[in-house]
């Protein structure tokens, strides 16, 4: 374990944080006191290779609903989407508009 000053910490957090990411342990020091460790994170989720993660996203896809509502035919259609549909199909709003006759004027 190595120490250093909160001075130096201040100037050199690149160099020091590249350190306690390669599994250096440092105590720092404030007014000749030692204040906190920096120490690296043992995580397991960060040791995932990309295979792993792979499988758990399909996993997770696996479960997803084909349809949210019965309107909704594909999962992957945007609101937008759907309501521009049911405008179109709908005779208030989009059926109808070809089949009026234009006046002329």
């Amino acid at each position: 374990m190595s120490t250093t000053t909160t001075k130096e910490l201040r100037d050199n957090l690149a160099d020091i944080r590249r350190r306690v990411m390669s599994g250096e342990t440092i105590e720092v020091i404030y007014r000749s006191r030692p204040v906190m460790r920096i120490m690296p994170i043992v995580d397991q989720a960060s040791h995932f290779s990309g295979e792993q993660t792979g499988r758990r996203l399909d996993a997770l896809l696996k479960d997803r609903p084909t349809s949210v509502s019965p309107m909704m035919g594909d999962a992957d259609k945007t609101y937008k989407q759907i309501k521009d549909e049911l405008y179109r199909r709908s005779p208030k709003y989009g059926a109808n508009i070809r089949s009026i006759p234009r006046s002329k004027v």
